[in-house]
């Protein structure tokens, strides 16, 4: 490239590839024609795409109640959000719906599609990418969509009790949700239940395990060798509800992994304890072939509760400190294998969006937040993506009615160390 007949003292080098070396040689002519020369070399740094979106629910009701749910990567490019939402139809507030969202890398709403059914705010909406489209839950909703968000079919559970709050895609063209239902036995009080379903929705097989007096399953993946990892929590000291009354309501949860056949049999269970009451989340497999649970632990400052386990469900690091309060809700593996956790950092006022990087040793090694004003900031994912960043999806709340402030969607697209701006 060479430049002539310039005359300012600056001037910027556009089009350069990153992470390459350039040498620049500048020759300085005064008006009798002397000449200076000088060389100078830089490296260029790699670049990073970098936003923050804001995304409307669409035509909201005032008082309507707007939650996000999980965000996946598209099958075809891009992002799909899932969610639920009450809008304005006809000039009349409607009944909440759930909806999808397909969002392009750039952060940009490409469609928007809504759903006539509602989780009654009692679950995140879990989303897993299946077939030619997609398969979301929404409370005791089973429904499937094809690339374009256009419903294939809906089920529905019998039991009004039941909750989905995990999706996992097998590799047979079926899929498994988790979560739990009422008890049928009277002296405990909830079970964690598993389905199997075909491609057609078809229930394949339900089971239920309920080794204590509270069980509750909250995440399913098939793992690489084709079997079931399931995260949960129990009951450790097995309470009744004698017993909770004797003892004024006091609860406590454990960390529960159940490694399971596609047929559901049972191969190994184990239990993590933590001081507190347990609120799994999240569990991943690593390239590695280790296991990766997040979640957040009900003690006087809720702090994150992460856990390393192998194959065989033996815990090779825990992560827990009373001094980061982050409520996490979503946990991935980067290319480098450092793992990064997205969640709520809670204080008596507000909620921040807060994003810890790990590495594959359990050590942390940065912590970025975001704080707004009169604002509840709840994230629940967080996807690695190509250039090393992270792109999250953030349910914004508004804490008092605001004329000029409403409820959206937050998506943060980082860098590598978690800067989005």
């Amino acid at each position: 490239m060479l430049v002539a007949d310039y005359q300012a003292t600056a001037y910027t080098i556009r089009q350069l590839n990153q992470l390459t070396s350039y040498t620049v040689k500048i020759v300085a002519s005064d008006n009798r024609k002397k000449e200076s020369h000088a060389t100078t070399q830089f490296k260029t740094v790699k670049f990073f795409l970098k936003f923050f979106k804001e995304i409307e629910y669409g035509t909201i009701a005032e008082y309507g109640s707007h939650n996000t749910g999980e965000m996946i990567k598209a099958n075809d490019g891009g992002y799909i959000i899932t969610g639920e939402t009450g809008l304005m139809e006809n000039g009349k507030e409607s009944q909440a719906k759930v909806f999808i969202f397909k969002i392009d890398t750039a952060g940009s709403v490409e469609w928007r599609k809504y759903y006539n059914y509602s989780t009654y705010n009692i679950a995140d909406l879990k989303v897993v990418s299946f077939m030619d489209g997609y398969v979301f839950g929404a409370g005791r909703d089973l429904v499937r969509v094809d690339n374009q968000g256009n419903e294939i079919w809906h089920r529905a559970s019998a039991s009004l009790q039941e909750t989905i709050h995990g999706i996992g895609a097998g590799k047979s063209g079926e899929f498994y949700t988790v979560g739990k239902t009422g008890s049928a036995d009277p002296d405990k009080e909830m079970s964690a239940s598993i389905c199997k379903y075909d491609a057609n929705g078809n229930l394949i097989w339900n089971k239920k395990f309920t080794p204590t007096n509270w069980n509750e399953f909250t995440d399913v993946i098939v793992t690489q060798e084709n079997q079931l990892i399931v995260l949960g929590g129990f009951d450790p000291r097995n309470k009744n509800r004698q017993d909770k009354i004797n003892h004024n309501g006091e609860d406590d949860l454990d960390f529960w992994v159940l490694s399971l056949t596609t047929d559901g049999e049972l191969i190994w269970d184990k239990s993590y304890h933590d001081p507190g009451y347990a609120f799994p989340y999240k569990i991943i497999q690593t390239r590695e072939g280790n296991f990766v649970m997040a979640g957040f632990t009900m003690t006087q400052n809720t702090p994150l509760y992460l856990v390393m386990i192998n194959a065989s469900g033996d815990p090779l690091w825990t992560y827990f400190n009373e001094e980061l309060p982050v409520k996490a809700k979503s946990v991935a593996e980067s290319d480098d294998h450092s793992i990064i956790v997205t969640g709520i950092y809670q204080t008596p006022q507000d909620a921040f969006y807060s994003l810890v990087k790990f590495n594959k040793e359990g050590q942390k090694l940065w912590v970025q937040e975001h704080f707004e004003f009169n604002t509840i900031l709840k994230p629940k994912s967080v996807i690695p993506v190509n250039d090393g960043g992270y792109i999250i999806n953030c349910q914004k709340t508004i804490i008092y009615s605001n004329a000029f402030e409403y409820d959206k969607i937050y998506l943060f697209k980082t860098d590598e160390n978690g800067y989005f701006n």
